[in-house]
């Protein structure tokens, strides 16, 4: 059985704050490991506010789903193309190194997710996080 929720932010930090409670209220109610989901809400209190900075939409679309073995996170906003998949090959829009992900940020990230995919399509970018379940 597949469960799934969405939320979406205004595009600030204050904003992207939010998205912790989303994802401890969304683990409690699928029976997800507190582990995980605390390793989750670290994963986006280090991301999202970098997203948030480098984004041109007022919102920020935040998606869950839970599948039978993993987590799956799904980050959408319009913007300039970036990508944070390869910790060795970090692509950054012009413009954005004030406001861009901190290496240890990155790092947290790639050491709690088991895969990390950023594809952009018609102007939306999207961020694919997942972590399994076991």
């Amino acid at each position: 059985m597949m469960a799934s929720n969405v939320l979406k932010v205004r595009s600030s930090v204050k904003g992207v704050g939010r998205a912790s409670a989303f994802v401890q209220t969304f683990c409690r109610e699928n029976a997800v490991p507190d582990n995980i989901a605390s390793q989750l809400c670290v994963v986006l209190d280090e991301i999202l506010p970098g997203i948030s900075k480098i984004t041109t939409s007022p919102r920020i679309h935040l998606e869950i789903i839970k599948h039978a073995q993993s987590l799956e996170f799904l980050i959408s906003q319009e913007g300039a193309k970036y990508d944070i998949s390869n910790q060795q090959a970090i692509h950054w829009p012009i413009g954005a190194e004030d406001s861009r992900i901190s290496d240890l940020s990155l790092q947290i990230v790639h050491r709690f997710m088991n895969k990390i995919e950023c594809y952009q399509a018609a102007g939306l970018n999207t961020t694919r996080l997942i972590k399994n379940l076991e």
